[in-house]
């Protein structure tokens, strides 16, 4: 700091000190994104690849550690070494939605808990096929099916037919009530 000075007889005086501030090293916890199978929405299995993205903020993560739907303190995965992942995570059995949570721990012993969330559905969807409107026999070159299906979970998103036993099939194609094929003799 210089401070400049003044006397009486109208002299300049300067003074010069140096002063060092110190501040107290306030850490910051880690700052990370969480994503569970590569962010998507859902999946069939209970196994999942967890992904951690840490973010630089000064904080350096040392462990990490798992748990499933709480944080109940007796249900957490045990600590390990931390790495960018992704980390295998398999969850209880469930259907539906479940959340992940990720505690990440620094150097220091602080630790911040991060979550994600992804809807389980292991369940196989149902349906029926009415052809011809319940034709016991055809000679017709096509055929028209009346289709239904649900699933609990993930919903029913596409479909495709096979009519020689699953040994050939139809390219997938989004679900809908009613078809128009032509009749495999004629395809």
């Amino acid at each position: 700091i210089y401070v400049q000075g003044l006397n009486e007889e109208f002299n300049v005086v300067t003074l010069v000190t140096t002063l060092t501030l110190k501040r107290p090293l306030i850490e910051q916890p880690v700052l990370a994104n969480i994503s569970l199978n590569s962010s998507n929405e859902f999946t069939n299995s209970l196994k999942l690849a967890v992904g951690i993205s840490v973010q630089n903020n000064g904080s350096v993560p040392a462990e990490v550690r798992f748990q499933a739907d709480g944080t109940d303190s007796n249900k957490w995965s045990g600590w390990k070494t931390y790495s960018a992942g992704p980390h295998d995570f398999t969850i209880p059995e469930g259907e539906g939605e479940r959340t992940v949570y990720v505690e990440i721990k620094d150097g220091s012993g602080k630790s911040t808990i991060w979550n994600d969330k992804i809807i389980v559905d292991t369940s196989k969807p149902t349906g029926s096929v009415v052809i011809d409107n319940g034709a016991v026999n055809t000679i017709a070159n096509f055929i028209s099916l009346k289709l239904t299906a649900a699933d609990t979970g993930s919903g029913v998103k596409e479909m495709h037919f096979s009519f020689d036993q699953k040994a050939n099939w139809t390219p997938w194609e989004s679900f809908i009530s009613s078809k128009t094929l032509p009749w495999p003799n004629t395809v």
